[in-house]
């Protein structure tokens, strides 16, 4: 940043005899550097500037706000976009066209003024362009931070609009599904992706609400955050779980594993959302984000979210485009990123389309990360579409770094009900859900497994056997089988082994009217029947059998040939 007189020395001499016009200031100068020197002088007094703040609009205020707030300099971009542009005029179309007495807004207004400097500054690792307060000015200046501020921090709705439902994801059950997947079926890998495009469409399935918009944005982010923590290995074109890592993760309070996917998918450097977000197509043309920093700064301004309070999405959007709309572009370029709109085709460049990108990127945090992680609940309108939000209290302790409270896992961790039905507690660690659905099916409640012969076989594929089982439901129960319970348990076991042959054998009559003279007068017979011809049926051969000796007692003797 510069002194005033430096940037004066900048101004042409028309553009200084307006800023002496609009000041009411002496410039006697004939010179275009003693007329700024004069003006510079003239400009620094205390009533000169006095009565400068005196005449300013309150829009005009709080833009010098924002300044003194931001240390005195601001991106250009962020500022004008803010307070209206700060054209460029030759000197000869400034002379014809007098902008300072139609300005183009707050930002304007102050550059004829001459409160306001532009140049280049280092922020960061960035050299952008600024818009400051001279420094010889900035100390002059009163303090206007009572001035109400650009970015105003969302407020919670007062009142719930009507037909509001509220949403909450299914993000650890979802994470239970993947791994039961990955443990039952070892499904191959894709080429630079964790699953075949086979294999993901057959696990979409699985999940819940498996209609939902972006289920499959939803099973890559699960996917990749399964690799982040540990909990899936490939080897050799397969996908298997990790099995030291696994089992330990799988074991903690389930607390503390929603908040390790929430930290997993805060720090994934690997994980871009930018690159997920509906509607919007990244081109790769070189340019690249840093999909970490980026999530990390936004959720930095989630702090001040009070939790179960809701919130407009529209609002956070808002607060954001005023107060850091470069949050995840730190050197305030709108111009080199390739990013198009799927639908159109439209090259979304420029701090215009911020609300289409930035804007997008946003309310993809919220509906999607965020609530599939459990961080947030959504408030869908009677259309079915997303208009408010609200933080979960494990959101709040993730957002603000808070630890999870400490609390002892549920003792015993399961009931065993009538009929083999095991409910699990609601807080029990996955690792009994997941243990359970790979020798029991679920049951209608969302916590209740059934033990059936038919889920029995699926323990067999495994390799698991009857002790075993019965050794981890007397652990998760905290209590041995009673006898019936065991008795029903191995008769069960033993019932999907148990296999039935019945021998089949076709009749053919030398004529259909003999098959029908006997169908009405032995139907008993033929109940079991399945038709091949007007004159041929499959009778089981004990059926048949019988049949010859029923029609013996009414004077027929059968001659059977083959």
């Amino acid at each position: 940043m510069r002194t005033l007189a430096k940037v004066l020395y900048d101004f042409d001499e028309v553009h200084l005899r307006a800023i002496a016009w609009l000041r009411g200031a002496e410039a006697s100068g004939t010179s275009r550097p003693e007329l700024a020197g004069q003006l510079a002088e003239a400009l620094l007094r205390e009533d000169s500037i006095q009565q400068a703040l005196r005449g300013m609009t309150p829009e005009e205020r709080q833009a010098l706000a924002d300044l003194q707030r931001a240390g005195g300099a601001l991106r250009a971009h962020v500022f004008q976009h803010r307070y209206g542009p700060i054209r460029r005029f030759g000197p000869g179309r400034l002379e014809r066209e007098k902008p300072w007495l139609a300005p183009a807004g707050p930002a304007e207004l102050l550059w004829y003024k001459g409160f306001l400097g532009r140049g280049f500054a280092q922020m960061g690792e960035d050299m952008v362009e600024t818009i400051f307060i001279p420094t010889d000015l900035l100390p002059l200046l009163p303090d206007l931070s009572g001035e109400r501020t650009a970015g105003t921090y969302p407020e919670p709705i007062a009142e719930t609009p009507a037909g509001i439902q509220w949403k909450a994801g299914a993000g650890l059950m979802d994470i239970l599904h993947i791994l039961l997947f990955i443990q039952l079926y070892h499904p191959r890998t894709g080429e630079g992706v964790p699953l075949a495009e086979s294999e993901a469409q057959r696990l979409a399935g699985r999940l819940s609400q498996p209609d939902a918009p972006y289920v499959k944005v939803r099973l890559a982010l699960l996917l990749q955050l399964c690799q982040e923590l540990n909990l899936t290995q490939a080897k050799e074109g397969r996908l298997s779980l990790h099995p030291q890592s696994s089992r330990q993760w799988l074991k903690l309070p389930r607390s503390h594993q929603q908040r390790s996917l929430l930290e997993a998918w805060r720090e994934s450097s690997e994980w871009n959302d930018l690159r997920h977000v509906p509607g919007l197509q990244c081109e790769p043309t070189g340019w690249s984000n840093d999909p970490r920093a980026s999530r990390q700064r936004f959720l930095s301004h989630l702090k001040g979210l009070a939790p179960d309070s809701p919130y407009r999405t529209a609002d956070l959007v808002e607060y954001l485009r005023l107060e850091d709309p470069d949050f995840q572009r730190p050197d305030g370029d709108y111009q080199s990123w390739y990013i198009r709109d799927a639908a159109s085709g439209e090259l979304l460049r420029g701090f215009e389309t911020w609300d289409k990108v930035e804007g997008a990127l946003i309310r993809f945090y919220l509906e999607g990360p965020l609530f599939w992680l459990g961080a947030v609940e959504l408030g869908e309108d009677p259309a079915g579409a997303p208009a408010c939000f609200r933080l979960t209290d494990a959101g709040a302790r993730f957002i603000s770094g808070a630890p999870e409270p400490e609390q002892a896992l549920p003792a015993p961790a399961a009931h065993l009900h009538e009929g083999l039905v095991l409910e699990l507690h609601p807080e029990s660690p996955l690792y009994y859900a997941l243990q359970l659905a790979r020798f029991a099916e679920r049951a209608g409640h969302a916590q209740q497994y059934r033990i059936t012969p038919a889920s029995l076989l699926t323990a067999r594929q495994q390799g698991i056997n009857l002790p075993a089982i019965q050794r981890f439901i007397e652990h998760a129960c905290g209590r041995p089988l009673a006898q019936p319970e065991q008795e029903m348990l191995a008769r069960w076991w033993e019932a999907g082994t148990r296999l039935r042959m019945t021998r089949w054998v076709a009749l053919e009559f030398a004529d259909a009217e003999v098959l029908k003279w006997l169908k009405e007068r032995l139907p008993a017979l033929f109940a079991a029947a399945v038709e091949l011809g007007p004159a041929k049926v499959l009778l089981p051969e004990a059926q048949a059998r019988r049949l010859a000796r029923e029609a013996k007692s009414l004077g027929i003797a059968f001659t059977f040939t083959t």
